[in-house]
């Protein structure tokens, strides 16, 4: 496996999932912070939502790569 072409559905499914799961926690933390009144209500959420988005573009790479690859982490 050279080619992104050659990666098989089982890999590019959890890839695909994982990367809008990261992008929804995205928009739910943008729109937490819109929503909530005060300062520190307004950092919870994207701070959350940024650090669960950001664990899941990481699975992704890792999931992807390692397939790329074709060695196990």
């Amino acid at each position: 496996m050279n080619s992104v072409s050659e990666l098989s559905l089982w890999i590019e499914i959890p890839v695909a999932v994982l990367l809008v799961v990261s992008s929804l926690f995205a928009l739910f933390g943008a729109i937490g912070m819109l929503r909530l009144k005060d300062f520190f209500q307004r950092m919870h959420p994207p701070a959350l939502a940024s650090t669960l988005g950001a664990w899941c573009v990481a699975l992704a790479s890792i999931v992807y790569f390692s397939a790329l690859k074709s060695t196990p982490v």
